[in-house]
């Protein structure tokens, strides 16, 4: 029984070990009793496992596994026992299929005993193909317009036909050339088989009763008469007819026209098959160097030309047995010179480092940070972990699967040097991805659509001009442009003891002398992480018509590019930090190391703060209005849920804020720096394992720019902007908003009804407008989605926008939008009855149980504690007992209380709908119920001078201010721990060797 190789900070129990059958196993305790049980089957059943004439039949069998196995009579099927605070789905990739749930922690043993049904010899039934061939096309319609997508058919179109690569999501038209059930029954049973399977299971039960429990319910589970070698899952099986691509196919230059405004140079290289590489991860010298952002690296060089503005590196693992080296260029404009230019300076930056010898000390820093990755990574959702230990559990051994994917065992810069000198001309394939190319582009890929031009070679100048930078001109390039290797990471952090701090259940306001500034912290113990979070919020008047929040939203960009080198160092050490336009604010999030995060807030603050250098200024505004463009083409859903928070909380659209940006000057953004700083109020939240006086530190870092910009004390208490909600008035008729989708290559339409100010927001009433759409939830998929088929994307939750509650319902679909609408109603309507009539006393306590369980889990990582804790101060109503005093009412509430809830509040609320029309779908006729109020984009304005604007907490108030500039109370300064009392003990067979 091998022992598996964990994180310093993951207190979990693990246990590897393989059934008779040969299905492998890994089971985890979880001391947190409050998490969610979650458990994983990894099968070798890909797509590529497939017949290439059936393409898709792989994902068939993942949906008819699911949806259309007979289950046992007058037993609870699998997917109604998990409903309650569970979830559950499948995922089919090219070389495996895995199938997940999360449950609450005392159901898994039944769930685990329904779960093992599906691969212990289940019935697929006939009747229901129709079914699950309609959800495999709505899928297959909602992927039509994904650039990605399209670019990987296209690829597709260069495999070689003797190898199994294909295009492999299927289609109702692709499964229809067969017996379909006969090809389902053949393909499962060749795959499906104990040996080709793995199993991921975490609960807080020991790992020894977890082990009886896999062995009672899949020990029956088919073995196979020929058991899978280990190689094979390094992809020797799949090499038999070749390798995935032939040399001569992949090479070339193809021109694709993409759906979203992109102006996209693509190189590409193949590579021999990565993963069995795992040890001493080659790619990752070329990756860590390329990928560089400081100066001398490639993208310094691109932006100082002019010529990008952003790059990405990556190796791909997902082509069967080969892999792929990418680097995409975000070029600034597509002309001949400027693809002939970032060409140069790419083959120049690669030239340089094959020239080069690899350097230990850059392996040894990218091997310490991806230590420091693996022993100090935030905890995922245990349903999402579960999936990666399944999964990995096929390509690495037992003892290393959780460290795999992270840590680099041995160094061989051999290896690397390899890589590194496959990264020729003469091997690249180009890809240049623009709408530019609309004219010129006559081929089409059959799936998707996508169109494209291929030439089996590169365009002859650039091929030539590149070849002689490569044979030696690139030391030119180097000199002009200062490439060279990149300078120490200042951001690896050296502190990793734990520090003595005591706690409290919610957070504690410090008091501060400044009385523009409001901040909390929340210290912990938890975790075992060194590690700290924030959220600080500038709020400002400035901020709130469509031309001031256009121009915040440049600033953002503007700072992002200025502190690109230091944020690409800080991302790469653990820290990270993101700002965003905030209603009548900008909003700065810090997460990282303790020691470092401090660093990294002043960098930030003293950037946005300071007046901005505006020579890229054309460059900004082109993206800003190409970010915009591609944020209006979004998916349907997308579209129409925008437009229904867009008319409710009056905020301006992607278009009117396009037609802000094209208005703005440069001046402006110049100015707005100082304006901001000169006049904002500033509330902030930290949390982690840091001691009062590094909290304040890390505070005063973001304040010192801001005191200089302010000649006189502020004004005292004041307001920040108003955060307002629209209320429909009780007792108006449906109101439906009109409107088309952005997006000509996109099928699908969508229908959005909100039940609107259902009732205030309240921690009372939010419980009980959750326990209904947890009741409803799975009801809602169930009969639209499986039953009336009306599209994949079908959902339903509950929105608590400022002042007041909204139910809404949202169904993505092919069809008609009036259709969908006219199914919502009808639903809601039944919905109504089941709670009223013939909802059980059972079924609501369960329900009420498990989202109480739910909301006194504990936060899985810093990044949740933050955003728990975060809301109360971002929504202003610094209820941080919200959950608790949530859970408490779950528990004491009754069956008639919510049934009157439903009478009283939910059945009377005013409807708003969103009916966004695909330009491929015809307008359709459909009659109400009743009367309807239809509103166009053009009356949307008029509309909502109609209503009534209901605004949520505007007073900035302080706590009291002691003497001195900012402490603590007493109670809550904790003295530094010793590092030998708090520090992680490290366990010996636990070290990278």
């Amino acid at each position: 029984m091998s022992r598996i190789r964990q994180p310093k900070t993951d207190g979990r129990t693990y246990m590897y070990f393989k059934l008779e059958n040969g299905l492998r196993v890994v089971v985890g305790s979880d001391p947190d009793k409050s998490s969610p049980a979650a458990v994983a089957l990894a099968v070798l059943a890909g797509s590529i496992h497939e017949p290439k004439q059936i393409p898709g039949l792989a994902h068939f069998c993942e949906h008819m596994l699911l949806h259309g196995t007979v289950q046992p009579f007058g037993d609870t099927n699998f997917a109604e026992y998990v409903k309650q605070g569970g979830r559950h789905n499948a995922v089919t990739t090219v070389l495996q299929t895995c199938y997940a749930f999360e449950v609450q922690s005392e159901k898994l043993e039944g769930a685990l005993s329904r779960f093992s049904r599906f691969f212990n010899c289940p019935i697929f039934s006939r009747a229901h193909h129709h079914q699950e061939l309609q959800a495999i096309d709505a899928e297959h319609s909602m992927n039509v317009p994904n650039d990605f997508r399209r670019q990987w058919a296209i690829l597709l179109l260069d495999a070689n036909p003797q190898h199994p690569y294909h295009w492999t999501s299927g289609c109702s038209k692709s499964l229809s050339s067969c017996d379909l059930h006969e090809a389902l029954a053949r393909f499962h049973g060749a795959c499906y088989t104990a040996d080709r399977m793995s199993l991921a299971v975490l609960g807080p039960q020991p790992t020894m009763e977890l082990a009886a429990w896999v062995r009672k319910f899949f020990a029956s589970v088919k073995a196979s008469s020929r058991p899978v070698k280990p190689s094979t899952l390094l992809g020797d099986e799949l090499a038999q007819g070749g390798p995935p691509f032939l040399k001569e196919d992949f090479c070339g230059q193809l021109f694709i026209v993409p759906v979203k405004d992109l102006h996209q140079c693509k190189l590409s290289w193949l590579l021999p098959w990565q993963v069995a590489q795992w040890k001493s991860k080659p790619t990752a010298y070329a990756s860590y160097l390329i990928g560089q952002e400081g100066p001398g690296s490639l993208l310094a060089a691109l932006v100082s030309a002019g010529l990008s503005h952003n790059i990405s590196v990556s190796c791909f693992d997902y082509h069967g047995c080969a892999s792929t080296f990418e680097l995409v260029i975000d070029m600034v404009d597509m002309s001949h010179d400027a693809i002939m230019r970032a060409g140069e300076l790419a083959f120049a930056y690669i030239s340089m480092l094959c020239s080069l010898d690899v350097s230990k000390e850059i392996l040894d820093e990218h091997s310490q940070l991806q230590e420091l990755s693996f022993h100090y990574q935030y905890d995922s959702a245990p349903y999402d972990f579960v999936q990666d230990i399944a999964c990995n559990l096929h390509y690495y051994p037992s003892e290393e699967v959780l460290a795999a994917d992270h840590l680099i065992y041995e160094q061989d810069m051999f290896a690397s040097k390899t890589i590194l000198q496959l990264l020729k001309v003469h091997s690249a394939r180009l890809c240049l991805v623009s709408k530019s190319f609309e004219d010129m582009c006559i081929s089409t890929e059959p799936w998707y659509g996508g169109r494209f031009l291929k030439s089996d070679s590169i365009e002859s100048s650039w091929k030539a001009r590149w070849i002689n930078v490569e044979a030696g001109e690139w030391k030119s390039l180097a000199e002009k442009y200062g490439l060279q290797l990149q300078m120490r990471n200042s951001f690896i952090p050296s502190d990793f003891s734990m520090r003595r701090v005591a706690t409290h259940p919610t957070p504690i306001e410090l008091a501060y002398a400044e009385d523009w500034c409001r901040a909390w912290l929340k210290q912990s113990n938890g975790m075992n992480q060194p590690k700290a979070a924030a959220s600080f919020c500038f709020y400002s008047g400035q901020m709130l018509a469509a031309k001031q929040i256009a121009l915040a939203h440049m600033l953002c960009k503007a700072v992002q590019q200025k502190l690109r080198a230091e944020a690409c160092h800080a991302r790469k050490a653990g820290a990270m930090y993101k700002l965003e336009v905030v209603h009548g604010g900008i909003l700065l999030q810090l997460l990282g190391f303790r020691d470092t995060l401090g660093k990294l807030a002043s960098l930030v603050a003293r950037s946005l703060f300071a007046e901005l250098e505006t020579s890229s200024w054309k460059s900004l505004k082109e993206q800003q209005e190409r970010w915009l463009k591609n944020a209006s083409k979004g998916p349907a859903y997308n579209q129409a849920l925008n437009a229904l928070e867009e008319l409710l909380l009056q905020r301006p659209g992607n278009e009117e804020l396009l037609q802000a940006t094209s208005g703005l000057e440069e001046r402006d953004l110049k100015q707005l720096p100082l304006k901001l700083g000169g006049s904002c109020l500033l509330e902030g939240l930290m949390t982690g394992n840091l001691h009062g006086s590094e909290a304040l530190q890390l505070l005063n870092g973001l304040l010192d720019p801001l005191r200089q910009l302010r000649e006189a004390p502020g004004p005292g208490p004041g307001r920040v902007p108003a955060r307002a909600e629209l209320l429909l008035p009780r007792g108006a008729p449906l109101t439906v908003l009109l409107m088309d989708s952005q997006n000509a290559e996109d099928a699908n339409s969508c229908a959005v009804e909100s039940l609107c100010n259902v009732a205030t927001s309240t921690p009372e009433n939010e419980a009980m407008a959750a326990v209904l759409m947890a009741i409803w939830k799975s009801m809602f998929f169930n009969e639209l989605r499986t039953r009336q088929q009306l599209g994949y994307v079908v959902s339903s939750f509950m929105r608590a926008r400022v002042t007041h509650i909204s139910l809404v319902f949202l169904v993505q679909t092919e069809r008609a939008p009036e259709v969908a609408l006219r199914s919502i109603d009808k639903f809601l309507d039944h919905a109504f009855e089941h709670v009223l009539s013939e909802l059980t006393e059972r079924e609501f306590r369960g329900h009420c149980e498990s989202l109480a369980l739910q909301l006194e889990e504990a936060p899985r990582n810093l990044w949740e504690a933050l955003s728990q804790d975060w809301v109360p101060i971002e929504e202003r109503t610094f209820e941080f007992t919200g959950r608790k005093r949530q859970a408490e009412y779950l528990r004491s509430c009754t069956l008639p209380r919510i049934r009157a809830f439903v009478r009283d509040e939910v059945q009377s609320s005013p409807r708003l709908a969103v009916l966004l029309r695909s330009c491929k779908v015809a307008w359709h006729r459909v009659q109400w119920s009743g009367h309807a109020r239809f509103v166009t984009k053009w009356e949307a304005a008029s509309y909502k001078a109609e209503l009534v604007p209901s605004s949520g907490n505007t007073w900035f108030g302080k706590a009291p201010v002691p003497a001195g500039n900012g402490t603590l109370p007493k109670a809550e300064t904790g003295a530094s721990s010793s590092p030998n009392d708090f520090d992680i003990e490290e366990d010996e067979e636990c070290r990278v060797q």
